[in-house]
């Protein structure tokens, strides 16, 4: 007995440390298989954080587990992840991997994966990952694969699917799946039953969702029968939100096909099963939704799926006398009837026809019906569609819950119908469809704390034919601000279905405007805005006031045109800065490269310290400006790239301008204060300037003065130079002085630059070079030479004529092609806007006659 005991327990021992040593003697081996198989049969790059290997999690099979895997796709698709995961574990046969043989997979467990598919445009996809291999003929046709997926259990946990199909259109997003299936797919001949969980289903086809934050659950058992090729169903369910489908039959390979023979139906009549569809209503309490009558979900498949051929197939879904009510709130929606069929003959799926005869429902006693028709949905879709009826907008908050603080009111009345085939709506073919109709709107009032402003839609007529839909009597207010507007939409169904280019214009005038609640604020700042092609749109504007940021503009008028993806900014004009304002300008923003904008302006009296306060561009290169009193005028164009936050890129900004300033009092200016101090000319304090006509150019991040002349009570003065963006100076001065003045003060700089008694000058005038650097809060002036003139006014003349010269050829040149180039593509725009709006828009500002 003693030995047996021995004995036992020398197999235990020894089982233990098979158990613990296996992984460590064999966890090298598949490693290196794994890597070494992914490296040579992928184009595509597999990599995971560790591996793991136990004989304990599926005893008696060997488990190998793989950390943070992921397969990250190369080109086209390059740095796409293709999938991850937190870990992929399988079980293998023990002795599969001890041997040389194929190594056998019994389970599989995805932990966590995220998978993506792509198919792009030209139907490349990023799952197509396989190397080709160059196969050689062989002898040995008995040689088998390195892996043998024996699978007896398969596990999905927590998982995450996302297929874009760029190419049709689609898009599919599948969230939180769970799945557990079990059986022996090997066998001859196995039950495989299989339970799907998957929290958020999101399904989109061409923009339209048909499938939105769904619940789907699936119970699935299937008899396989891998010798005769056919899978028969058992006691399988399938659920999306509350409404669940039962559905049994078989499917038999035939030849390249299959033949098939399903029936489905609903095991429950529940008008409220197909309100679960609704996301809106599942999301709202959909427990506590009351409702009543009866729904019918039926259908059979029966015949060949094979090439282009599908099977005959019938589906009914009927609701009858349906009606639904939140129990704390008073208004029922009642009367629900619904029939809608889909049907094929078994031919190809053009044959499909789609008919949903009648879907009508009232609210307080208000129908609402809606028909459609859809045959050749592959060929040439044939639509017949319509809607009538009236929604009082009101009752909306009594049928179903809404979110706190979310207001909706107003009434919309709509008949409207559309007949034809998709060639012709895509081809624009009046031809060859109608549609016709009206859309009225009155009292449509909607808040939300996701706006900043309540909006109010007064009335709106919309008014439906093949060729344009033109909205009339449109009157709103967006908070205090009011809105007119009249327009028309050209080749709507072109554009939605063929990618033609969408025409319009669009009268707009409000005697006031606020846009400022509705600019981004310092957390959300500006960000450059991509204008969208296949545009054709033009803007006329009136505004009796408009709010902008800092700027309070009166009677602005102006034409907006996109049109190939470019803004265009015509004859605005308005009051600005208690004087008037013009511009022309664009705005273009082509990735990768930079937003641009260019204008050319006319100023008319305007106020200089308002214009200081609150244009950047003036505050950053022309400082001087903030110690001016008067008001100016002038032309002037700017040309600039604009950064990610939608500011000029300073160093690249470029500008050019002819100013003229009637009257202007200096206040604390620094520099010239100090030149007043260094000359001894105390009337350069704070002077009173007249008749300035300054001309500039701002080029590499600096303001460039050319040579202009002023006068300053008797000193004449000409100046020219640069001010940087740092705030940096470097401007040279020609100071003409009277030499009774200098007399009269008895300047020493003066009298050592001119070298000469200033006693025994007479008429003269004394003519000082100076120079300012420095910066604008720490100027330096320095006297470098002095001449003296028999006489001031044509030896003025004459040096201001010779410093123009001398800078001329520097300074002018500049961009002048490309800014001709803008000048003259706006006034040909502005030109086809004119005739547009000649055509298009001929009356719609007229006034009402009382």
């Amino acid at each position: 007995m003693r030995k047996i005991f021995i004995i036992l327990g020398t197999l235990i021992l020894l089982l233990l440390v098979a158990v613990v040593l296996t992984p460590v003697l064999f966890k090298g081996k598949l490693i290196e298989m794994v890597k070494t198989e992914a490296n040579n049969s992928l184009n595509a790059s597999l990599d995971f954080t560790d591996a793991d290997l136990s004989l304990i999690r599926d005893f008696p099979k060997l488990s190998l587990g793989l950390e943070e895997l992921s397969i990250v796709n190369q080109a086209p698709f390059d740095g796409d992840t293709l999938l991850s995961m937190r870990s992929f574990q399988f079980a293998v046969n023990l002795f599969s991997a001890m041997g040389d043989g194929p190594i056998e997979i019994n389970a599989l467990v995805l932990d966590q994966p995220k998978i993506s598919l792509k198919t792009l445009e030209d139907g490349r996809t990023n799952w197509d990952i396989l190397q080709e291999e160059e196969t050689a003929p062989s002898s040995d046709t008995t040689a088998a694969p390195a892996i043998n997926l024996a699978m007896q259990r398969y596990e999905m946990l927590d998982g995450e699917i996302i297929v874009d199909n760029r190419s049709n259109g689609q898009l599919i997003s599948l969230e939180g799946i769970n799945v557990n299936s079990r059986g022996d797919f090997t066998a001859a001949r196995s039950l495989v039953s299989t339970t799907v969980d998957i929290a958020n289903a999101f399904i989109r086809n061409e923009n339209v969702p048909l499938l939105n934050n769904a619940r789907v659950q699936a119970k699935l058992d299937l008899d396989v029968d891998q010798e005769s090729g056919r899978f028969t169903f058992r006691e399988n369910e399938l659920r999306v939100n509350d409404l669940a489908v039962n559905f049994d039959g078989s499917v038999q390979e035939a030849g390249a096909g299959y033949q098939m023979d399903l029936t489905f139906d609903t095991p429950t009549a529940a008008f409220k099963s197909v309100l679960s569809m609704i996301p809106y209503i599942y999301r709202k309490d959909f427990s506590e939704l009351q409702a009543a009558g009866s729904m019918s979900l039926q259908g059979k498949i029966n015949g060949l799926l094979e090439g282009e051929r599908v099977p005959a197939f019938d589906l009914a879904l009927n609701v009858k006398d349906g009606e639904f009510q939140y129990p704390d709130l008073p208004t029922p929606v009642k009367n629900v009837q619904i029939v809608l069929t889909a049907n094929n003959p078994g031919t190809n799926t053009d044959a499909t026809i789609i008919d949903l005869k009648n879907l009508h429902l009232e609210i307080l006693n208000e129908p609402l019906d809606m028909q459609a028709l859809v045959k050749t949905p592959v060929s040439d879709a044939y639509l017949d569609a319509s809607v009538k009826g009236k929604l009082n907008l009101d009752e909306i908050r009594n049928i179903v819950p809404m979110e706190e603080g979310v207001a909706l009111n107003g009434r919309v009345q709509s008949d409207i119908r559309l007949r034809g085939n998709m060639s012709a709506i895509e081809a624009n073919r009046a031809d060859g469809y109608s549609v016709a109709g009206k859309l009225g709107i009155s009292g449509v009032a909607y808040n939300s704390p996701d706006l900043p402003e309540k909006i109010m839609v007064e009335n709106a007529d919309l008014d439906f034919s093949p060729e344009r839909a033109s909205l009339k009597n449109f009157r709103a207010k967006v908070g205090d601000s009011d809105l007119q507007a009249n327009g028309v939409l050209e080749n709507i169904f072109g554009y939605i279905f063929h990618g033609q280019t969408i025409k319009g214009t669009l009268a707009l005038n409000s005697q006031a405007f606020n846009l400022n609640p509705w600019m981004a604020g310092e957390s959300e700042p500006l960000a450059p805005v991509e204008l969208p092609d296949k545009i054709e749109f033009l803007l006329a504007a009136e505004f009796g006031a408009l709010t902008f940021d800092n700027l309070n503009l009166k009677n602005v008028k102006s034409q907006l045109l996109l049109k190939d993806r470019q803004l265009n900014l015509m004859d605005l004009s308005a009051n600005l800065f208690q004087g008037t304002f013009s511009s022309n300008g664009t705005y273009s923003y082509l990735p990768p490269a930079k937003p641009k904008i260019y204008f050319d302006m006319k100023l008319v009296q305007v106020n200089i310290p308002d214009m200081f306060q609150n244009v950047v561009s003036v505050q950053n290169f022309a400082p001087m400006t903030q110690h001016m009193q008067g008001s100016m005028g002038g032309n002037l164009t700017l040309n600039t790239d604009l950064d990610g936050a939608m500011m000029p890129e300073w160093q690249q900004f470029f500008s050019e301008g002819s100013l003229t300033i009637p009257k202007v009092k200096v206040k604390d200016f620094l520099p010239f204060n100090k030149i007043a101090e260094v000359l001894k000319i105390d009337k350069l304090h704070n002077p009173a300037l007249s008749n300035l006509a300054p001309k500039y150019t701002i080029k590499n991040g600096r303001f460039h003065l050319k040579p202009m002349t002023f006068q300053v009570d008797q000193y004449k003065i000409v100046a020219s130079g640069s001010n940087g963006f740092d705030k940096s100076l470097d401007y040279k001065l020609k100071v003409h002085v009277p030499a009774a003045e200098l007399k009269n003060q008895g300047n020493a700089l003066i009298s050592q630059l001119v070298k000469k008694d200033l006693n025994l000058l007479t008429n003269e005038t004394v003519v000082v070079d100076v120079a300012v650097g420095g910066s604008f809060q720490d100027p330096s002036v320095k006297g470098s030479s002095a001449s003296v003139l028999q006489g001031a006014s044509d030896p003025l003349k004459q040096a201001a004529q010779d410093e123009a010269d001398k800078r001329k050829a520097e300074l002018e040149k500049q961009a002048q092609a490309e800014l001709e180039k803008q000048k003259a593509d706006l006034e040909k725009k502005k030109k086809e806007a004119e005739n547009a709006l000649k055509d298009k828009l001929k009356g719609l500002f007229k006034k009402k006659k009382k």
